[in-house]
């Protein structure tokens, strides 16, 4: 099914895609502080279209995980370890359409966010139409630039990336782990992401690839790209990357304290955190 699409793909161009927008709804819809600053009729529209698909595919396949409450609780596991360490900055790459931030900034913390310059530039027209608290610093980059994202990476950070490793490939996820943990080792950080493992994606239904298609040739994005087979296989990746430490949560092992939405629904949410040691 659709349950690792990420919000957009590399070098996507200046649209965000179907998926960026119904994920924008997924977190309006789910509560999460500031995504109502994000979201629009367009937001809206797509989840309740993706939705109804998505019902749809259930009648011929009942027990597909639930991919709203999968978005919704990898956003939710991804903020509680975020928020573990308060006084570092709070690096977010490929931030999209996402009000994580923006909640971080409204208590207080630094943060910096980061996307393509047309998809940043889209994040700050919705921004300047409403009210809110003190924005983040917003940066146009990429997140495979890695002597600009070294740059911003000066003191003590917790990295973020959610919903973009799915669209890189194997090689490419891991050049630009070795490249955030040669960045991170020289402060002390940490990386937070999501990912599946190839071995854990359910196989997609008739119903399941004509959405996946369908999104596809809206958005002109890149498709998902399976690569890493199993947890272990990236725990081993992010060691020889240089990470020092490696730990998984899922919905049946959330962070302690960690209270996930939906909690009596079956969702697909695999989240890792390395950490790098100071050189």
């Amino acid at each position: 099914m659709l349950l690792a699409l990420s919000e957009k793909g590399p070098g996507q161009g200046g649209e965000l895609g179907v998926t960026a927008l119904y994920t924008a709804g997924v977190w309006e819809w789910a509560g999460f502080p500031g995504a109502g600053r994000l979201a629009g009729e367009d937001t809206r529209a797509v989840f309740r279209w993706v939705n109804r698909f998505l019902a749809l595919s259930r009648l011929f396949r009942p027990g597909l995980p639930s991919l709203r409450h999968s978005l919704a609780r990898r956003h939710a596991i991804i903020d509680h370890l975020a928020a573990r360490e308060p006084g570092t900055l709070l690096l977010e790459i490929g931030v999209g359409l996402s009000p994580r931030t923006l909640a971080a900034a409204a208590e207080g913390r630094r943060c910096v966010e980061v996307d393509l310059p047309e998809v940043m530039r889209l994040r700050q027209e919705r921004l300047a139409l409403g009210e809110g608290g003190p924005l983040p610093r917003a940066v146009g980059g990429d997140l495979r630039d890695e002597a600009a994202i070294g740059a911003l990476l000066t003191e003590p950070a917790t990295v973020v990336v959610e919903g973009v490793f799915p669209y890189f490939d194997t090689q490419e996820r891991e050049a630009i782990w070795r490249g955030l943990a040669r960045a991170l080792a020289a402060r002390g950080g940490r990386l937070i992401f999501d990912l599946t493992p190839a071995g854990e994606q359910p196989r997609p239904g008739l119903l399941g690839r004509l959405l996946g298609f369908l999104m596809r040739r809206f958005t002109r994005g890149r498709d998902f790209v399976p690569g890493h087979p199993d947890r272990e296989a990236i725990e081993a990746a992010l060691r020889a990357a240089g990470f020092a430490s490696v730990a998984c949560f899922d919905q049946d092992h959330p962070p302690e304290g960690c209270v996930l939405p939906g909690a009596s629904l079956p969702t697909q949410t695999v989240v890792f955190e390395a950490g790098t040691e100071v050189r």
